[in-house]
């Protein structure tokens, strides 16, 4: 599709349809880090009783209970916080919001253990460095804990431990949120941390931006990746990581899950959270509105004061 048309037809569904994204558990069989595979969802969240917005899901099983967070939105002008679903055999139970920073965009709710305690580093790139919380009693008490984060806005902040280092990957969002991914190092999640000799160690829209949890398939390291080449959360790509150490990192793009365009969420997918046989993943679905023209406009005032940022969330 020509890239001119591909534009005008996103400004008109912008200005006429709204986005609706959603969070979906997946099929363990949809998924294939060495293939191209469709992400047929097994249950998307229920539209009753769940926010505007429901995206970047993440997994936490702790005590016998399993407990989902994810970005909300309770309107299209609201600003994204951090929201608590409970998983059991009986479904999918909406709890409420956990985390919120007041006048803040939060997104991405990263979540990983250190030393049996659990974490969470939402994105925050809007207003500057990344902040870690500590669960104090799950799902709704978390607290920030003593840490050292790289300065500056990072886009998705992705924590996970690999080869005797723990490892923090995101974007930059003034280089390019979608392009210029860096990593650091360090002995500890929480800090200090060194930045990779390579930095950024990667640029490439089809590939870069994370996506969700790494995880191990057949021995090797995945790092799930959105592919923004055709729009905004087309579909995330798994890169077999070959090579990470302080001083060199490679990988390569060995499979994709797209959008199940027979599916009730056929346009995008943009965010993947393995957790042994449960597999989350978020969808989105265009469908028009009265109040979008309205909400468009909001967008774009709300674009025009984070432009130095750069940074597109769901």
């Amino acid at each position: 599709m020509n890239s001119r048309f591909r534009t005008w037809r996103l400004r008109a569904e912008a200005a006429f349809f709204r986005r609706e994204w959603n969070i979906g558990l997946l099929s363990v069989s949809s998924l294939q880090p060495g293939n191209r595979a469709v992400g047929r969802v097994d249950q998307w969240f229920a539209a009753q009783g769940r926010p505007y917005l429901a995206a970047d899901p993440f997994l936490i099983n702790e005590d016998g209970q399993c407990w989902i967070l994810a970005e909300v939105k309770t309107s299209p002008s609201a600003k994204g916080a951090i929201a608590a679903w409970r998983l059991s055999d009986g479904g999918v139970k909406y709890h409420g919001i956990v985390i919120a920073e007041r006048g803040v965009h939060l997104s991405y709710p990263f979540v990983f253990r250190w030393r049996g305690a659990i974490y969470c580093v939402p994105e925050r790139a809007e207003a500057g460095s990344p902040i870690i919380y500590q669960a104090k009693q799950l799902p709704d008490q978390w607290d920030p804990a003593s840490s050292q984060m790289p300065a500056g806005p990072l886009v998705d902040p992705t924590v996970f431990e690999h080869n005797g280092h723990w490892w923090l990957a995101a974007t930059d969002a003034l280089a390019g949120p979608q392009t210029h991914l860096s990593l650091w190092y360090g002995t500890s999640p929480l800090g200090p941390w060194e930045p990779h000799r390579g930095n950024p160690v990667k640029r490439d829209i089809s590939c870069s931006r994370p996506a969700g949890t790494p995880f191990y398939h057949g021995g090797n390291l995945y790092r799930p990746a959105q592919d923004n080449s055709r729009g905004y959360g087309g579909r995330v790509v798994f890169n077999r990581v070959i090579e990470l150490t302080p001083e060199s990192f490679h990988e390569e793009p060995e499979g994709s899950l797209e959008p199940d365009v027979a599916g009730a969420y056929p346009r995008g997918l943009h965010t993947v959270c393995v957790s042994g046989k449960i597999v989350l993943v978020d969808g989105l679905r265009v469908r028009p509105h009265l109040l979008a023209p309205l909400n468009f406009l909001r967008a774009v005032a709300r674009n025009r004061r984070i432009q130095k940022h750069g940074v597109e969330t769901a």
